[in-house]
């Protein structure tokens, strides 16, 4: 099963980046989809082909200030699994006032999160969890 899987995936790929050659964006779309949904669900947690297009999209998009260049390092709280907990992240852009960061969960697998307001950005892991716990205590999980 496996290996269709993985068939099913060279083919995706290849189709979608001749339906770009070809101007065919819509048909690109749909091959890139494809691909996404079987790497996810063959766990196979490969490196997105497409991301440089989305990276390069991002920065042309309008109303989209530069990337940040700074590595450093951030907390926000997800929910994950029903529970509220903290996660690192990298600031990857700014869409007006809001942020959009990327969760490095492994070398080949992220996840990225848009509408992120500045406020529910942490320095530390330490500042996200007390500010989780007082949340809790006040019954809210809002900041």
């Amino acid at each position: 099963m496996t290996e269709r899987l993985m068939a099913e995936m060279r083919m995706a790929e290849a189709k979608a980046f001749d339906s770009l050659g070809r101007y065919k964006f819509e048909m690109f779309g749909y091959w890139a989809a494809i691909w996404v949904h079987l790497n996810k669900v063959g766990g196979f947690h490969l490196p997105n082909p497409f991301k440089g297009f989305v990276l390069l999209a991002r920065e042309k998009r309008p109303g989209m200030k530069p990337i940040y260049e700074s590595e450093r390092e951030y907390w926000i709280i997800i929910t994950l699994y029903g529970e509220k907990c903290p996660i690192p992240v990298h600031v990857i852009g700014q869409d007006n006032d809001q942020l959009i960061v990327e969760w490095r969960i492994t070398d080949v697998h992220e996840e990225h999160f848009d509408g992120i307001e500045p406020n529910g950005l942490y320095e530390t892991e330490a500042d996200a969890l007390n500010d989780l716990r007082a949340a809790m205590e006040r019954g809210t999980h809002e900041r």
